[in-house]
């Protein structure tokens, strides 16, 4: 029994690009889960990439300056040594996150529900849902406003989450502020994936969160799903 690992998450940010230029390597079976971030614009937007599947589109904001609009979309590597996608029509300046987890489930969506949405509050709040599964990684991806240099995330917390991590923090102070965060969590057993807290300042920000199922998850959420996965 063994949870998905995460193999790197990678940063592009800029006004005319059309892909994560950061992207790394990758191996079969592969899931990049990648967010593009839209700042700077009235009417923020872009289509995915050939051969992704897009899964959340949160926008919080009400003016060209402070409006943010993530997608997100995510792929499974079909072979080895695949490069990033190029995304079209894009409108806005753009701040990427990819990431790569490996070890999830090969067929099917490797997830059960993908949980997103806003907040302009002090503290980042991730509210999750509760999984039926067993071995799973939590990825969750931000977005913010927040006008610095350097990293504006801090202190994380969820009581039902093991080895919350960071694994990308960066803002940059182009036109008045963007960032983008990254952090992982996980948890074997099912139940409910609690509230993912990140301690940061008064900014309108963007949030998705992927339970990201293993090889060895077992759904074992309803009365007799445990014994239907052992019949299997």
């Amino acid at each position: 029994m063994a949870v998905p690992t995460h193999q790197w998450s990678v940063l592009s940010a800029g006004s005319g690009i059309s892909n994560n230029g950061n992207f790394s390597g990758t191996l079969e079976n592969d899931i990049i889960v990648e967010t593009l971030a839209l700042f700077f614009n009235t009417s923020p937007g872009a289509t995915v990439p050939a051969g992704y599947t897009q899964i959340s589109d949160v926008t919080v904001g009400t003016t060209s300056g402070d409006i943010i609009r993530m997608i997100t979309a995510w792929r499974r590597i079909a072979a080895d040594s695949e490069g990033a996608g190029s995304w079209s029509g894009i409108s806005g300046y753009r701040f990427f996150t990819t990431t790569n987890i490996r070890g999830c489930k090969t067929t099917g969506n490797p997830f059960e529900f993908v949980d997103d949405g806003t907040s302009t509050g002090s503290s980042l709040s991730m509210a999750l849902s509760t999984s039926s599964y067993t071995d799973i990684m939590v990825l969750h991806h931000m977005a913010t406003e927040r006008d610095t240099s350097g990293g504006w995330m801090g202190a994380r917390a969820n009581a039902q989450l093991s080895s919350l991590l960071e694994r990308a923090d960066l803002c940059l102070t182009v036109s008045g502020g963007c960032g983008r965060g990254s952090i992982t969590g996980t948890r074997t057993a099912v139940g409910s994936l609690g509230t993912t807290t990140v301690a940061t300042n008064s900014d309108n920000m963007t949030w998705v969160a992927i339970p990201l199922q293993s090889t060895t998850s077992i759904d074992g959420g309803g009365a007799n799903s445990g014994f239907f996965n052992f019949m299997k």
